[in-house]
């Protein structure tokens, strides 16, 4: 296992029934083929290089970055990410390419999904869903949920505290402020 390369043990996983996700560059490698031919991501790069072919896309890069802010609803999904199903996200986009699919959030085939969205897991629903559905395969009980949003302020209050006990605010205050 442990020669085995990472992109074989992600297929290896994947086509065993492990839920598997990419987000955005992630996303692109679990698709068929990444076509470069102008070379918008990699100089070196070929006219098309293979992916891992878990997922039935192809991303052909370009010049121009998609850069968006996205806020909706996941459709209707079957399978192994059902609980997924018509939960919100929120989060941006912001990649070179793109991905042919039929699916606007996600893509999934089987037990792989794929999205362009940064900040997918950011949603407490979303995460609450993808925790209990990994939860319900291996049998073990749910743990309680503590909310994304409130892990996040706890942890830039630390993150304050600490600069605050490391600088001389006082001075930072003057040279921010220009008071003496």
């Amino acid at each position: 296992m442990h020669s085995e390369r990472l992109d074989k043990l992600i297929v290896r996983k994947a086509k065993s029934g492990v839920p598997t996700v990419g987000i955005c560059g992630g996303f692109q490698l679990l698709g068929v083929a990444l076509h470069d031919a102008d070379g918008n991501e990699d100089a070196s790069a070929q006219a098309a290089i293979p992916a891992l072919g878990l997922l039935p896309t192809e991303t052909t890069f370009t010049a121009e970055k998609t850069r968006t802010q996205v806020t909706a609803q996941l459709p209707h999904i079957d399978g192994v990410f059902s609980a997924l199903s018509g939960c919100a996200v929120r989060g941006y986009e912001i990649h070179h390419g793109r991905t042919a699919t039929a699916e606007n959030l996600v893509c999934i085939k089987g037990s792989v999904l794929g999205t362009y969205i940064h900040g997918f897991f950011d949603s407490d629903e979303v995460s609450r869903a993808f925790i209990s559905l990994l939860c319900a395969r291996k049998g073990i009980p749910v743990p309680d949920y503590v909310p994304y949003q409130t892990e996040r302020e706890k942890a830039y209050d630390r993150l304050a505290a600490s600069v605050r006990a490391s600088l001389d605010m006082d001075a930072v205050y003057r040279i921010v402020f220009g008071k003496k």
